[in-house]
């Protein structure tokens, strides 16, 4: 870049904290629904028993992506004066989610277990990543969607299982990304 000249940078939307989270609920949708985690067992060639066992998976691919974006609204607002904002769109984010859930019958008994089991996935990711490194982050998520019983952080017992842990690692940083991108084409307003 030539003396004197500065780079622009495009301009970022104004967008009210409401309309953030319904986007990124959105994207949530996309990232981590059904569909995506059907696309994911197929490639690594991992049949469901049962629609118990689909039920149970699918819960468990819903709450990791929800740690994800919980973990990228907060990686967005890092700073003292943006952490309140960070709080609400985070807030905002997993209460549109029970809203939702809400929406569509759960009682208010059954949305309180997923409230816990939300909070619970999110705690339990959280400790995975920061205490054993966000690499071992795929091997606890397989062993939850999986169903396994293996310690978070430790290696899947199947190659089919590490599998899964790889390609949900690489859906981990790839929806990082995309909250990130997110955050830099706007500037939230209240």
């Amino acid at each position: 870049m030539a003396s004197g000249e500065s780079e622009m940078s495009p301009q970022k939307s104004r967008m009210p904290i409401k309309d953030a989270v319904f986007s990124l609920l959105y994207m949530h949708a996309k990232l981590f629904g059904a569909e995506q985690l059907s696309t994911i067992t197929t490639r690594c060639k991992i049949s469901v028993k049962s629609e118990s066992e689909l039920a149970r998976a699918l819960w468990e691919w819903l709450y990791f992506g929800l740690y994800v974006f919980v973990e990228g609204i907060q990686n967005n607002f890092p700073h003292s004066d943006d952490v309140g904002v960070g709080i609400a769109v985070a807030r905002g984010f997993l209460q549109e989610f029970e809203n939702g859930l809400q929406r569509s019958g759960l009682d208010s008994a059954a949305l309180a277990i997923k409230q816990r089991e939300i909070d619970d996935r999110i705690r339990r990711y959280e400790k995975v990543a920061t205490s054993r490194g966000p690499e071992r982050l795929g091997f606890a998520v397989a062993g939850s969607v999986l169903g396994l019983s293996i310690s978070p952080g430790s290696v899947p017992p199947s190659m089919d299982a590490y599998e899964f842990s790889t390609v949900a690692s690489q859906v981990h940083i790839s929806s990082l990304r995309a909250v990130n991108d997110f955050f830099l084409k706007c500037t939230m307003i209240p």
